[in-house]
Order: structure tokens, then C-alpha cells, then sequence
């Protein structure tokens, strides 16, 4: 299950999070894999196997991450939420009373959301990201320095 609604600030700057994202982007990405059979008949998949066997290749599009980009939202601000959540509830409302267009992400709901809310470091919810930062939690203070800081 995931926290709900601490109002504890985590900024994370945006090159970090766009080379994490890169970085998973490159290792998932699967390039060369092959498939063999062993002498026990058993069925093998890797980049590397023995060079006494036949392989044949596999085609494979692993752990594609299906992120939201800015132009889904003229602001870039995205928020990570659940259904049953409270805080998201608050932190929903705080967004529309100002004005502040943003996309809202179930991640109970959406497997691409879940990983994309991983990749920007959530582990609760509500998690507002905005050009690479973001805020764990919900307090109107914290979300007021968010947005005047940004």
C-alpha cells in the first residue's frame, strides 16, 4: 500500500531525473537477445550465449516507459495519485482553485503511471512533478514555495 500525504518536501532537480530516465531507457531496452537450447533441453534467453550452440534471435521491447511529457500539460505539472487518497483529494483541489492546468495520473490504475511515478522517486502519494522537481505530499505551504519557487 502506498503513503498517503506527508507533507515532507523532496526536490529533485531535473537533470538527475531526465538521467535516470535515460539510463533506464538504455539498460531496458533490449538489443541482441538471443535464444538456445541446452543439452538438457533446456530453453535459455541472454545477449551472450555459449558458442557451440544454435540461436536464433529474439525480438523484444522490454520495460518501455510510457511517460507524460510537458506538452500534455501547458503547465508540465503532473500528479501522481490514487483513487482512496485523501491528500491527492487536497492536493487536486489546491491545483484547481489556483488555475493550475496539470494531468492527473492514477497509478493504482495505470501501469504506466506506477512506473513513471517510480522513476521520479514516489513512493506515496500525492506526487507532484513539474519540470523535473518534485513534492512528496500535501500541504497548501509546501505546494505554495513549490510553485513560487518554480
Amino acid at each position: 500500500m502506498k503513503r498517503c500525504g506527508t507533507a515532507k518536501v523532496v526536490v529533485v532537480k531535473s537533470a538527475l531525473v531526465v538521467s535516470l530516465v535515460f539510463a533506464y531507457a538504455c539498460v531496458t531496452q533490449a538489443a541482441g537477445i538471443k535464444k538456445w537450447v541446452d543439452e538438457n533441453g533446456k530453453t535459455h534467453y541472454g545477449e551472450r550465449p555459449p558458442a557451440e550452440v544454435e540461436t536464433a534471435e529474439v525480438a523484444a521491447n522490454l520495460n518501455v516507459v510510457d511517460a507524460v511529457t510537458a506538452s500534455e500539460s501547458a503547465s508540465g505539472v503532473v500528479l501522481y495519485t490514487t483513487a482512496w487518497c485523501g491528500y491527492c483529494k487536497r492536493a487536486r483541489q489546491y491545483l484547481n482553485a489556483r488555475g493550475i492546468a496539470f494531468v492527473e495520473r492514477d497509478i493504482e490504475k495505470d501501469a504506466s503511471a506506477n512506473r513513471a511515478h517510480k522513476l521520479a522517486g514516489g513512493t506515496g502519494v500525492p506526487l507532484l512533478v513539474r519540470d523535473g522537481d518534485t513534492l512528496s505530499g500535501f500541504s497548501a505551504a509546501n505546494y505554495d514555495r513549490f510553485f513560487k519557487s518554480n
